[in-house]
Order: C-alpha cells, then structure tokens, then sequence
C-alpha cells in the first residue's frame, strides 16, 4: 500500500478535546487523512469498511482510478490484507505508545483522565500494557468511572423511553464506543 504520509499534526491535546478515547481519536484522525491522500495506484487489497470510505470520501477522479485499477486485476481481493487496516493498525501501535508515554510524563494528563477523560475498553486493555504499575490502576479507574457514568445515562434512557420520550439516545453510541472503540477503526 503506497500512500502520502499523513502529517502527524494532530496530538494527543487535539484528541482529548474530542471528549473521546484519545486514541481512538488519533487513529480516526490517521486513517481519515490515509484515505483522502491514497495513491490511485496504491490500493491492492481493500476490506468492506475501507472500499466503502474511500468510494465515499475520495475525490471522484482518485476513485475511478482506483476502483479501475482493482477491476483490471480481475477484482481479486485479499480481505485478510486491506493495506489501510495494516497502516491503521501500525499506527495503532504508535499511538498507543505515545499516549503511555505522556501519561508517564505528564502527572496533569492523568488527573484530567481521570476526573474527565475516556478511554475505550479496547484501547484501555493496550494502554495497561506500556504503563508502569502505578498508572494502571488509573487507567483502570478512569475505566470504572467511564463504566460508572454510562450506566447512569443508560439508565436515565431507559426511564425516559419508558414515558414515551426517546431523546438523548447519543449515550447509545457513546457506549457502542466505549465497548468497541470508534465505528470505522480497524482491530
């Protein structure tokens, strides 16, 4: 897969910002600018998800290139082998480092974590694996309080169905999330 480097410009602040898993964030971040400067030439082997993005988010011209160049090759596809899936996951890897490597670093960055943050269960689970001892008992309760307020909101959801009122169903994508990791990243 040849693709332009995407610019790393968006950090770790940027990604907190969002109000979501940080490294979700990154990564969503990552693969949005991957897709938007593929090479025409580039896509060998495409899974559902990213055949779909690219057909949606791609300037027409680029699609047609590459779309075509799929189809001259008898539309043949490896779909254990998307060459964006491998970079996201790539990328993955580095983010996830990044983020332990601040937390480490950075005391403040915990304490906001842990009084406002999210953090996937996904991601929570490689996080504790690059953290000393000590910060993954706060990755862990950052996790509780995440678990903690969602039940709440989901609770406040049900009563609100229950009475016929049907707003606030965004908790239902904010725990999609937090049990799966942001809709469209690779695992």
């Amino acid at each position: 897969m040849k693709a332009v480097e995407p610019v790393r410009e968006f950090g770790v602040a940027q990604a907190l910002s969002k109000g979501t898993c940080p490294i979700c964030a990154l990564l969503r971040e990552f693969q949005n600018d991957l897709i938007d400067t593929l090479a025409p030439c580039a896509a060998e082997y495409l899974c559902n998800f990213h055949a779909w993005a690219i057909a949606h988010a791609t300037p027409a011209t680029s699609v047609v290139r590459i779309f075509s160049r799929l189809l001259e090759s008898g539309g043949a596809n490896d779909w254990t082998r998307c060459g964006i899936c491998e970079q996201v996951l790539k990328e993955e890897e580095l983010r996830v480092h990044e983020v332990a490597k601040e937390l480490g670093s950075r005391a403040t960055l915990a304490q906001w974590l842990l009084r406002h943050g999210s953090i996937c269960l996904n991601h929570a689970t490689k996080l504790r694996a690059f953290v000393p001892d000590h910060l993954q008992e706060v990755v862990s309760q950052i996790v509780q309080r995440n678990l903690s307020e969602m039940k709440r909101d989901l609770d406040l959801y049900r009563k609100q169905i229950e009475h016929g009122t049907k707003a606030g169903g965004g908790v239902l994508g904010k725990i999609a999330e937090f049990l799966v990791s942001q809709r469209g990243i690779t695992h």
